[in-house]
This record gives structure tokens, C-alpha cells and sequence, in this order.
């Protein structure tokens, strides 16, 4: 007899059939840390809101709940029916003899996937002989800010969801069948790589799905909407080069087309102009934080940001370069001391900070709104901040973008050699998820000097990144590579 699907391959078969399928071969993806974590800690604290209820059951139909009159809960009941297991965070019933499943989430608003997830478990509860009164999200309260100590049950906001789930709930036999014909299928579905690969979460195969596409795929082309996509492939479209210029309302389209067309890096012939504000003297900046669900620090909300740690690579006329960091105690709020050495380190001169994307001036506004006492200067700092991101987006293109502008895909694409390896931190999530171990001290002390120092390295690599990419963007404007951009 086959196992039961979990609601995870539910969930990756409403997205992508052959999602499902990889995941069946073997490959579960690994999880967000940050996420995963903050999901584990929020069911966790169900139990500050439930201290009679008991262990969870073993898995099966019959759940061990008293009859009607007799209020009583049980939190993480595995529900194993109709060739589904389904884990449920609480299943309630109510001194008026209803039943209510709630179902926990760490988003501050209900989102398609969580009804998803609650229209299932309705579903399979009705079809275990349960009748459901009600459904509930028991979501983090983007209000409740943090005392000394964690209060559960003002973190905890209730929000009903009975209608969307019984709703969305006649769509499931259907659903459980398409996934239970993928399962006992002897290969994989037919599925197109496009746009719906990345939602409503970036699915994780999307590499592999696409290491074959060649670098003028139309799936490569920047800023590309699902229903512009299935408009195009009914048209026979498959390349961007066969798209009109005229067509692209979008620079970055125009400029990626342009790029692919000629088989070389394109920038727009205003590209050294642009770069006018960039220095040197500059200084080169980055920031990483965490914004858990579950407050960590005092005086935080859920989902609030709290910067732990800056990078800054400074770049002086005569070409000389220097770093400094900061990384913060994870015992206490990070942020006075980060805004406080950061001051000092960058707010002595006017030259300026160059950063990749909106997030440092985001992260710098957050602090003056948190530490008024020192809002006039970090505003001033923030009038400083030049984003590369949108210069590149709007005036340069490469074919190994491959679509994306991140950082990690754009200097590597610019600048020969560059790369991200040999660290042991190496995207943000991670970074997140470690210094969050460390400030619940769940790595303390053993450890944490090392992993304190892989995220300075990890940091002190992008802010090198932005170094070098933006000498290869003034050499590649002094170089006549450039072409007319449109007016």
C-alpha cells in the first residue's frame, strides 16, 4: 500500500504537478530556515493558550476528543484519511459543543496557501466523520509589541475563515486525485517551466527545470507576468528575440533583448553619466537582520526588522580600499549599537553609500523611527544611499542574468572571477536563522564565535561585490560597448 501523501505534496501539486512528482522521487527540498523555525515556535507557543490539553494521539481517524458539552483541545493531532496525513495544529471543542480547527500561520494576514491548507484539512476532517463548526488562523498580531517577557496570548490573533475554507473544500476531491495520479504514474507530467514557478512561492527545482533553456528563453525575460507569458506562447513565441521592440514597454526587456541579440553584455550609452554619483570616494554598504514572527527583543513587534549586523567597504580616491563591520550582541537589542557604530563609521563625510536595492534605506528608517535621538543622522546617512540595483535594472544587461537582477547573479555575470564560494553563510536566510539561534541561545555558548564570524564573512562578500561590480560597470561604460537606450 503506498504512503499517504503529506499536505506539503498536496500543497506542491496545486502549484506544479511535477513539483510533486520530484518530491516523490526522493527530493524534498529543504525548508527557509527563518520560516520553519518561526512556524515551529509559533505551534509551540499553542501550548501557553492550551496547558490542560494532551499529547498529541498517534496517527489516525479517531481522535481522542469528549462529546459535545465538554470543552476540551488537542494540539498536533496527525490526521491520516482518503490517502492524506495532515498534521493539525488545534482542534478545539468549544463549551457550546462546536467544533473549530484552527490552523496557525507565521503571515500577519490569511493568505491563499493557508486557506489551502485549511480547506484540505476541513475536507478530510468532515470525511473522517468530524463536523466542523468553524475555522480559525491563529496569526501573529502585527500590533502586539513585545515586553520583557513573550506574552502568548496577546501575540495570537484569531480570524475566521470557516466561508473561504468550505469554499475552497469542493475543489479538494478533485485535488487528491490529480496528486494521487501523479503519485502511482510510471513518469513524470509534462509541465512548462514559466512564471507560475515562482508563485505563490519560488518553487525549488526551478534550476533544475531550466539549466536546458538557452539564455534567450522567454521565461529569462525580466519582469515577465504569467497571463503576458501564456499570451506569447499561444503565439508560438519562445525566444526573446523574436519579440518587437516596440512591444517591450519596459527597459530592462528592451535591454535584455538587445543583450541577447547581439550574444554580449548591453548597457545603455548614458551608463557612465549615471554613474557620476557613485564616487569614489565611496563607501559600499549591507545590512543583515532578522524579523521573526516571534519577537526576540523588548519593545518589537512580529515581522518587525532589527539590523544585527553592517558591512562596509570604503573606496578612496587614490583607489585604496578598507573594511569595517559591526556585528551585534545577541543577547539584548542589536540596534542602538549598529546605528551608533555605524554613525561613526560612515557619518564623518559626505560621500556616497552605495547599496543594492531599497532595503539599507528601508533598515535606515527603521532605526531612526525606533531611536529618535538619532533620527537626524541616520536620515542624513539615508540621503547619502545611491541603489545600484535600479542603475543595472535600468541601463545594463547581460545574458548570464538569466533574468534575475540579484546581486549574486549580477557580479558574477560582470566581473570575472567573482563568486560567492568557500563561505559558510551564504544567502541571507541562513544568516537570519543563525544569528535568531543565537539571540534564543539555542547555540550559546559553544560555537558562537565562529558562526559570528562567517556572517561578518558573509556580509563582507556582498559589500565587496558592489566594489567590484561597480568597477566593472565604469569599465564597461568607458570601453564603446554601450549602445542608444531609448529616449
Amino acid at each position: 500500500m503506498a504512503a499517504p501523501l503529506s499536505a506539503a505534496q498536496i500543497e506542491a501539486s496545486l502549484q506544479c504537478e511535477l513539483r510533486l512528482w520530484k518530491r516523490l522521487d526522493g527530493r524534498e527540498p529543504p525548508s527557509d530556515p527563518v520560516a520553519s523555525a518561526e512556524l515551529d515556535r509559533l505551534r509551540a507557543g499553542l501550548r501557553a493558550l492550551y496547558p490542560e490539553a494532551p499529547d498529541a494521539p498517534a496517527s489516525g481517524s479517531a481522535l481522542p476528543l469528549p462529546e459535545a458539552g465538554t470543552p476540551a483541545a488537542v494540539l498536533g493531532a496527525q490526521l491520516s484519511v482518503a490517502g492524506v496525513s495532515v498534521r493539525l495544529d488545534l482542534l478545539e471543542r468549544r463549551e457550546d459543543g462546536r467544533l473549530v480547527l484552527g490552523l496557525v500561520d507565521s503571515e500577519t494576514r490569511v493568505r491563499d496557501p493557508l486557506v489551502d491548507r485549511a480547506a484540505l484539512q476541513f475536507y478530510l476532517l468532515e470525511y473522517a466523520g468530524f463536523e466542523v463548526g468553524s475555522v480559525e488562523a491563529l496569526l501573529p498580531d502585527p500590533k502586539y509589541v513585545r515586553d520583557e517577557e513573550l506574552d502568548w496570548q496577546s501575540l495570537f490573533r484569531r480570524i475566521d475563515i470557516t466561508r473561504q475554507a468550505r469554499l475552497i473544500a469542493g475543489d479538494v476531491p478533485g485535488d487528491l486525485a490529480r496528486a494521487a495520479a501523479v503519485a502511482a504514474a510510471e513518469s513524470p507530467p509534462a509541465v512548462e517551466p514559466s512564471p507560475h514557478c515562482r508563485r505563490p512561492s519560488p518553487c525549488e527545482f526551478w534550476t533544475e527545470c531550466t539549466a536546458a533553456r538557452k539564455d534567450d528563453w522567454i521565461g529569462h525575460l525580466p519582469r515577465l507576468r504569467p497571463p503576458r507569458y501564456q499570451a506569447l506562447r499561444e503565439l508560438g513565441v519562445e525566444s526573446i528575440a523574436q519579440l518587437d521592440e516596440a512591444e517591450l514597454q519596459v527597459a530592462s526587456q528592451r535591454n535584455a533583448r538587445r543583450a541577447l541579440l547581439a550574444g554580449a553584455t548591453f548597457a545603455r550609452d548614458d551608463l557612465g553619466r549615471r554613474l557620476a554619483g557613485f564616487g569614489p570616494p565611496a563607501h559600499f554598504l549591507d545590512f543583515e537582520a532578522v524579523s521573526p514572527a516571534v519577537p526576540v527583543f523588548e519593545a518589537t513587534r512580529p515581522f518587525e526588522v532589527v539590523p544585527f549586523l553592517w558591512s562596509a567597504h570604503s573606496l578612496d580616491r587614490r583607489g585604496e580600499l578598507r573594511h569595517r563591520d559591526w556585528i551585534g550582541p545577541e543577547d539584548r537589542d542589536p540596534r542602538p549599537g549598529l546605528a551608533r557604530t555605524l554613525l561613526d563609521a560612515l557619518g564623518g563625510d559626505d560621500a556616497p553609500i552605495v547599496v543594492y536595492s531599497g532595503f539599507e534605506a528601508e533598515t535606515i528608517e527603521g532605526l531612526a523611527t525606533a531611536l529618535p535621538d538619532l533620527a537626524g543622522e541616520l536620515r542624513r546617512l539615508a540621503g547619502r544611499l545611491r541603489d545600484l540595483l535600479a542603475l543595472v535594472r535600468e541601463t545594463v544587461y547581460a545574458p548570464g542574468f538569466r533574468g534575475s537582477f540579484s546581486l549574486k547573479r549580477v557580479a558574477p555575470a560582470l566581473v570575472a572571477g567573482f563568486d560567492y564560494a568557500g563561505l559558510e553563510v551564504a544567502d541571507g536566510g541562513t544568516a537570519a536563522s543563525s544569528f535568531l539561534e543565537l539571540a534564543r541561545a539555542e547555540k550559546r555558548p559553544e560555537g558562537a564565535p565562529e558562526l559570528c564570524a562567517a556572517l561578518r564573512a558573509y556580509c563582507a562578500r556582498d559589500t565587496l561585490a558592489l566594489v567590484e561590480l561597480l568597477g566593472a560597470l565604469r569599465r564597461l561604460a568607458d570601453s564603446g560597448a554601450s549602445r542608444p537606450g531609448p529616449p
